[in-house]
């Protein structure tokens, strides 16, 4: 009897706990406010390198699209990523792929979950544009997203064998 209270106690706190707390933006598809490389970055804001900025106030949640890790803001600095809004300033901010010096285009790979309106999502919640040109293959098969910083577009979409 005393396990089937505290078994019971413990679902409720669960339940409780569940309900209370929204999920991570890790945990759900990520359709971005902004995206761009970081020019710069510092505790008032970042900055892309197309000249559009934003403030950075409260818990900014920065992470890693495919594990998920948390990245220092500091570190975001040179990157591509894409940016969450709230109020106008970062909530949160994915660190999609690193843009190498002299080149604009970067590669992204991911399992596809779908295609839909112009757009590939991953299932680890990371949703890029397309160019209107890509032929895109079926879910669930790892891809190779060659995405194009200057453009903020996925201008070649592959399955990776």
């Amino acid at each position: 009897m005393r396990r089937l209270r505290v078994l019971t106690a413990l679902t409720m706190v669960l339940a409780v706990a569940c309900a209370s707390e929204p999920a991570s933006v890790t945990e759900r598809e990520r359709v971005p406010d902004a995206e761009g490389v970081v020019a710069d970055i510092g505790p008032a804001g970042v900055k892309l390198a197309d000249g559009s900025g934003f403030e950075l106030e409260g818990e900014v949640e920065s992470f890693t699209t495919r594990g998920h890790n948390f990245v220092p803001l500091a570190q975001l600095k040179g990157r591509y990523v894409h940016i969450g809004l709230q109020d106008r300033k970062v909530a949160w901010i994915a660190s999609i792929g690193i843009v190498p010096e002299g080149d604009t285009q970067f590669p992204y790979t991911g399992v596809l979950d779908r295609v839909e309106d112009g757009r590939a999502y991953f299932e680890d919640g990371t949703v890029l544009r397309l160019d209107g040109s890509i032929q895109a293959p079926e879910g669930g098969r790892t891809v190779l997203a060659v995405v194009d910083a200057a453009r903020k577009l996925v201008v070649e979409l592959r399955p990776q064998s």
